[in-house]
Parts: C-alpha cells; structure tokens; sequence
C-alpha cells in the first residue's frame, strides 16, 4: 500500500467504480421509460479476493460488486436487473509477466 499514490488511487477509482456508476446513473432512467432493462458491471476476482499487489485497483473493483448490490435492489421493482461479473485472471500482455513467475501463476 506504501507505493500506492493519491493520483492512482485517483485514476483507478475513477476509471472503475466512477465508471460504473456514470453508466448505471445514466442508463437507469432511459430503462425506466421502457420499463424493462439489465446493467453489466465489470468487476474482477480481485473485487473479491485479496493479492499482495494493486490496492487502489482491488478497491475499485470491489466498490463496483458494492455499488452493484443496492442498484439492483432498488431498481427490480422497474423490471431493471443489475449485476456485475468478476472474471479470473486471462493471460493476456498485460499480465504477461505475472503468469511468468510459477508461484504466482499457481
């Protein structure tokens, strides 16, 4: 946590939970109108479980399951589903160099 910043954390929070929540306040009332609707929020497994790395990204994550939670309460009585998803790791350039080291890999 020593290493994170106020500007990541910052960025990340805007980035993900800042984005979620523009979507959802912004799509809600066009659903609301047609009476019917469902909102994807991406989250991650690291909005779940806890690394060693990424503390402003892991909160970020997990404000978005969170945030998720009361929308969807609040918005079944308008036919409107929310969710969110928490995909596992992908091995992808990004995570290149994690999936390299075998401890972490396992």
């Amino acid at each position: 946590m020593e290493v994170t910043t106020e500007e990541l954390w910052g960025s990340q929070m805007d980035v993900h939970a800042k984005g979620a929540f523009l979507e959802t306040k912004l799509t809600i009332p066009e659903m609301c109108k047609i009476g019917d609707g469902s909102i994807v929020n991406s989250s991650s497994i690291y909005g779940i479980v806890g690394s060693p790395v990424s503390t402003a990204y892991h909160a970020a994550k997990g404000a978005i399951r969170l945030f998720t939670k009361p929308a969807a309460i609040q918005y079944a009585k308008e036919n409107i589903r929310v969710n969110s998803v928490h995909p596992g790791f992908a091995d992808t350039p990004m995570t290149n160099r994690g999936f390299q080291e075998a401890e972490r890999l396992q």
